[in-house]
C-alpha cells in the first residue's frame, strides 16, 4: 500500500473513534460526584464506614420552646465568718465555721430563718435531715440561685437525743421483744430517746420527732442509731408503781466525820449540804446499792414520796444504829432529770388539748419524767420513767405541773 493510502486510512480510523458509540462504554463525567455516607461494601470484607469527626459534636442550637433549662441550685456564700451548728438553734453544738468567701449548696430552710446545707464530710450513720448543718440567715450570708423553691422543714430541736433508723425498726410496748409491737420506725423518720436500761433497751418517744404517733415505747440496743447529746442518757431502773411507804422503824444515821449529802442517790447529783461530824438524822430508806436516805428536817411543801429524802453515799463515814434491817428498799430518781410529782390526781392527755383522749392519770405520790414542753405551756410526760403504774406517755397542762429537778432546760418542741 502506498504511503498516502496508509495516511488516509489512519485519519478515517481516528474520526470513527471520536464520533461513534461502542457498546459498554459511557461518557466520562465532567463533575466530581459528592461523597456518600453510605457504607461501601467490598468483596474482600464487611462494609467500611467512612470516618467521621473524631471530637464530640457540640450542640449550638437552642432547645425547643417546650423544654426548659434546669434551675441553678440555691447557693449560700459567707460574707464574713459565720458559725455553723449541728441543729438549727444557737443552743446546739457548733459544727464549725463557714469562712468568709466560702460557698455551699443550700438544701433546706426552717420557718424561723435557719439555712441547712450538706457539710461535705463522711456521715455514714446520719440519715435524712440529720445530715444537714445549719447557719442563721443574717446579713453575714448571701443567697443566690433558685432559693425560693427551697423546702421548708422543721429542724430537730437542740438538746435532745434522737434515733435515726437506717432500716425498719420495731418499737415495743415493753422492754421485751415478746411484748406488743407499738410501731415501726422507718428510714427518714426519727424520734427522741429519753433513757435506757442497764440491759441495753432504749426508751423512745415517738411524739418528739417526725412520726405521726403520739406514743412511747422501747427499742433494742442493737437497732438503735443515735444522734445528738446521747452520752448522758439516764438509766431507767425505777419499778413501775413503786412508792415510799414509811416503815415506822427507828433507825438512826450518825456522821463519824463531815460528810456530804446529795439530792439524789448518785455521786454526780447536786449537793444538798453537809452532815457535820457527830450529827444524827433518822434514816428512812436505802437503795439496792447501799445509799441511805433521810428526811432533812426542812420545809418541803411541794416534795412528796422519795423526793423528800436526801442521800448519803454508802462509802461515807457513818454509823447506823437501831432497827435498820427493816429500812424499805427504794430506787431513787436519777439526777439531772426533770420530774413531775403529782400532788393530786393529774390527767395525762394524748395531745396538747383537754378535748383529746385521756391516756392515763398520774396519782398523788406518783412521778414521771418531763421530757419536753411546748411554747403554749403543755408538758410531755413519760410515765414509763418514774414510779407510775402506767407505761404510757402524754401531755399535762402547765397549770398541773409540779417540777422537781433540772427543769429549766426542758427543750421546746412542736408536737
Amino acid at each position: 500500500m502506498s504511503k498516502w493510502l496508509k495516511a488516509l486510512f489512519f485519519i478515517l480510523l481516528v474520526l470513527c473513534f471520536a464520533g461513534c458509540n461502542f457498546p459498554g462504554l459511557s461518557p466520562t463525567p465532567t463533575e466530581t460526584a459528592p461523597l456518600s455516607s453510605t457504607p461501601t461494601r467490598t468483596e474482600s470484607g464487611p462494609p467500611q464506614l467512612r470516618p467521621t469527626h473524631t471530637e464530640p459534636a457540640q450542640i449550638t442550637s437552642a432547645p425547643p420552646p417546650s423544654e426548659t433549662s434546669p434551675a441553678s441550685p440555691c447557693t449560700m456564700s459567707a460574707i464574713s465568718d459565720v458559725p455553723a451548728y449541728f441543729r438549727p438553734s444557737t443552743e446546739s453544738g457548733v459544727f464549725g465555721t463557714l469562712s468568709a468567701g466560702m460557698s455551699v449548696e443550700v438544701l433546706a430552710r426552717t420557718a424561723d430563718g435557719w439555712i441547712g446545707f450538706e457539710p461535705g464530710v463522711a456521715q455514714a450513720a446520719n440519715t435524712g435531715i440529720f445530715r444537714l448543718r445549719w447557719v442563721q440567715e443574717t446579713g453575714n450570708v448571701s443567697l443566690d440561685g433558685a432559693c425560693a423553691g427551697m423546702p421548708v422543714v422543721e429542724g430537730p430541736p437542740a438538746g435532745i437525743c434522737f434515733t435515726m433508723p437506717v432500716g425498719d425498726t420495731p418499737v415495743y410496748e415493753q422492754a421485751n421483744i415478746s411484748s406488743s409491737l407499738l410501731a415501726t420506725l422507718t428510714p427518714q423518720q426519727y424520734a427522741a430517746v429519753t433513757g435506757r436500761t442497764l440491759d441495753n433497751w432504749y426508751r423512745i418517744d415517738l411524739a418528739i420527732g417526725n412520726t405521726s404517733s403520739n406514743r412511747a415505747g422501747w427499742i433494742e440496743g442493737s437497732a438503735i442509731n443515735l444522734n445528738g447529746p446521747c452520752d448522758a442518757l439516764p438509766v431507767i431502773n425505777i419499778p413501775a408503781g413503786q412508792t415510799l411507804v414509811p416503815s415506822g422503824i427507828n433507825c438512826t444515821l450518825t456522821a463519824n466525820a463531815d460528810i456530804m449529802a446529795t439530792n439524789r442517790p448518785f455521786p454526780i447529783s447536786d449537793t444538798f449540804g453537809t452532815l457535820h461530824s457527830g450529827m444524827s438524822v433518822p434514816a428512812s430508806a436505802r437503795t439496792p446499792n447501799g445509799w441511805i436516805g433521810f428526811e432533812p428536817g426542812v420545809a418541803q411543801a411541794a416534795n412528796v414520796d422519795v423526793f423528800r429524802l436526801r442521800w448519803v453515799d454508802p462509802d461515807a463515814p457513818f454509823t447506823l444504829s437501831g432497827n435498820c434491817g427493816g429500812l424499805p428498799t427504794v430506787i431513787g430518781p436519777p439526777p439531772y432529770i426533770c420530774f413531775n410529782r403529782a400532788m393530786g390526781d393529774t390527767h395525762v392527755y394524748a395531745e396538747t388539748s383537754t378535748s383529746s383522749t385521756m391516756v392515763a392519770t398520774l396519782l398523788a405520790q406518783e412521778y414521771a419524767a418531763v421530757t419536753a414542753r411546748t411554747a403554749d405551756n403543755w408538758y410531755r410526760i413519760d410515765l414509763g420513767f418514774g414510779n407510775a403504774a402506767s407505761n404510757k406517755a402524754g401531755w399535762i397542762e402547765g397549770t398541773e405541773i409540779n417540777f422537781y429537778g433540772h427543769c429549766d432546760e426542758v427543750p421546746v418542741v412542736t408536737p
